[in-house]
């Protein structure tokens, strides 16, 4: 495993014994991250799109496929293993977006590290993680993370709950495209008095 306080961060895969230079600043890896939670429309265009951007001269062999996917996985979680599923095998819910927490990343990053993410030229994928991963917690970035994942429980009082409630509704993330497409179809079936049976 890596460690990035005693490795070099990586700028290349090995794959099959052949070394491939990838590019590695952090807008090349959102942009896959986005891809991967299929948070843009068309993602099998913008997969290839992405792996042509990954790669600086020449892409691996399609022999490679497993090997190649592993290693721009084990690059995208930055040398770590893969993260477990939350408590009782139910994946872990999202509490960020790249697409919509933009403005509140770049203000982040501008007012705790001095770094405007929008002019900087290069900066690691890796090494944008760390310092993501630090912030501190009064930012508002960290803060709105905070509010999304907050479980309210019976034993707050009603004024936290109600103030809970509203920050979660107030800084919700929308929801991924095909699942508002059927919440939109069986909102309209509704609307419209039709039957919802083959739509739930």
């Amino acid at each position: 495993m890596m460690n990035l306080l005693c490795d070099p961060v990586p700028e290349s895969l090995t794959i099959d014994g052949t070394v491939y230079p990838i590019r590695t600043d952090f807008r090349v890896w959102i942009r896959f991250e986005l891809v991967l939670l299929g948070d843009i429309e068309d993602n099998d265009q913008a997969f290839a799109e992405i792996l042509n951007t990954i790669f600086v001269d020449n892409m691996p062999p399609n022999s490679a496929g497993d090997k190649a996917t592993e290693a721009i996985l084990w690059f995208y979680r930055c040398g770590k293993p893969p993260e477990t599923s939350g408590s009782g095998g139910k994946p872990s819910k999202r509490i960020y977006s790249y697409e919509f927490d933009d403005g509140y990343i770049y203000a982040a990053f501008l007012e705790q590290y001095g770094i405007n993410l929008n002019s900087i030229s290069q900066l690691h994928w890796w090494e944008f993680r760390a310092m993501l991963q630090s912030l501190k917690d009064d930012t508002e970035f960290v803060k709105i993370m905070g509010y999304r994942s907050i479980d309210i429980t019976s034993k707050m009082s009603a004024e936290q709950i109600a103030f809970y409630q509203r920050m979660k509704r107030l800084h919700a993330l929308p929801l991924p495209q095909a699942e508002q497409e059927k919440y939109d179809t069986i909102a309209d079936a509704l609307i419209q008095g039709q039957p919802i049976d083959g739509l739930v």
